[in-house]
């Protein structure tokens, strides 16, 4: 009702001046009381969940969201609905939770007219990326769960977290998955400049897949921009007896292979 709307306002309001005067537990109190009216907005999780881990209250703020996921989980927005899900242990969890998240952004469920995507967003990643490295042993079945996550990451140029799900899922990916992953985090690396990082994730990719001509000569290009000729050669003349091969590339490799024999 309109009028509970008000009220939550008011208190959230509390809750930022709070913040502003440096009274944490003020603010702590008027941000409890708020979510009771105003559960429902991602904005004001994601405010309190930077406030909470800058002023030490990351375990009041998980107590707050665990009892407001017990007591009616239907009225969290998607972001806060994907973290609570995710920490009820056991990767089965944080796949849903990784589903969650990411489809919500996917299909647009989550407005940004509010904020940014990556500031409403950004806290509920990054509590999930958390939650992977408690179940290193499980990470075969988390895989598609860390390559989703990091086109999440992707999206909001986060490159460092989107860096790491990519290098802990691509092992653990079946081979189209690896395709996939393997450019992504090439084009990453390359991105930063890291051309050298980025022919083993080339490799990786090439291995799950090794009649796409693309990939191969991807790769034998960007071993001759680092100056290793000879790896650079044999993947040409790899790439030379692949069938089907279409005149351009054929043409790229001819050109290549004379290069490198001078």
């Amino acid at each position: 009702p309109p009028q509970q709307v008000l009220e939550g306002r008011r208190l959230w309001q509390a809750f930022l001046l709070g913040t502003k005067l440096a009274q944490p537990r003020a603010a702590l109190a008027s941000y409890r009381a708020a979510l009771e009216f105003l559960p429902g907005r991602p904005d004001v999780w994601s405010d309190f969940s930077l406030f909470a881990r800058t002023n030490g209250l990351s375990a009041d703020f998980d107590e707050i969201l665990q009892s407001h996921y017990e007591r009616s989980p239907d009225d969290l927005p998607p972001t806060a609905l994907a973290v609570a899900v995710a920490r009820d242990n056991g990767p089965d969890a944080l796949n849903r939770g990784v589903g969650i998240l990411t489809n919500a952004v996917d299909r647009g469920a989550i407005d940004t007219t509010e904020a940014p995507l990556d500031t409403l967003t950004g806290w509920a990643g990054r509590a999930l990326l958390d939650e992977f490295p408690k179940y290193a042993d499980a990470m075969p079945e988390l895989a598609g769960a860390a390559y989703t996550l990091s086109r999440f990451f992707r999206a909001i140029e986060a490159w460092e977290a989107a860096e790491w799900l990519l290098k802990t899922a691509l092992p653990h990916l079946p081979q189209e998955g690896q395709v996939a992953a393997g450019q992504q985090l090439a084009d990453l690396l390359e991105g930063q400049g890291r051309v050298r990082e980025a022919i083993a994730p080339l490799r990786t990719a090439v291995q799950a897949a090794p009649l796409r001509a693309d990939l191969r000569l991807r790769l034998a290009e960007t071993l001759e921009a680092e100056g290793r000729n000879a790896e650079a050669r044999l993947e040409y003349l790899q790439l030379a007896q692949t069938p089907g091969l279409d005149a351009q590339t054929r043409a790229k490799v001819q050109a290549a292979l004379q290069r490198l024999s001078r």
